[in-house]
């Protein structure tokens, strides 16, 4: 499936040679600094409390919904009322230190019998981000018109759709 990079921020696991957060950071041109404070296998939780001491940046994009949501079929979901509220934390602590949000919603799952665990999380996040009043980005949407596989291993996606994504954020950030 191509090739993989060390994982960041302490994990183990392999990524993506080309993230969208880095790819986002290409696309503008290098003119802003991109922070991927991503981590694989993380939920809302572990991000609350791992960044909770980070510098907010003019802007932060948040997607969380995955790992929750076990996507996979491991044991342990979180329910979706704490996903809720757990990201919706994430996003008020942003606002508050002054920057501005946009919520990511995940991508489709890679299997038709995951995507019903999956889709009442992205219905979370897109209620997380009109209660907070930012904007939602849905990666799926972003990935429209790109053919499958997605994923390079299920799960995590590849370059195309890394960069799809990087582009559909792309659109709604301007620089000045």
């Amino acid at each position: 499936w191509g090739e993989s990079i060390p994982g960041l921020n302490g994990s183990p696991s392999p990524r993506s040679p080309t993230p969208y957060p880095e790819t986002l950071r290409d696309l503008l041109g290098g003119k802003v600094t991109v922070v991927n404070h991503g981590k694989p296998g993380d939920q809302t939780l572990d991000g609350l409390t791992r960044w909770a001491r980070a510098p907010t940046g003019d802007l932060t994009i948040i997607m969380y919904g995955a790992n929750d949501a076990k996507v996979r079929g491991k044991p342990g979901a979180l329910d979706v009322k704490v996903y809720s509220s757990l990201l919706e934390a994430l996003v008020r602590r942003r606002l508050d230190d002054g920057g501005q949000v946009i919520v990511l919603l995940p991508p489709p799952a890679s299997a038709r019998d995951t995507q019903p665990r999956l889709d009442p999380f992205r219905e979370a996040a897109v209620q997380v981000a009109a209660r907070t009043g930012v904007k939602a980005i849905d990666a799926a949407e972003a990935l429209t018109g790109i053919g499958a596989p997605l994923q390079y291993d299920g799960l995590h996606l590849n370059d195309s759709a890394n960069l799809a994504i990087a582009r559909a954020l792309a659109e709604h950030i301007h620089i000045d």
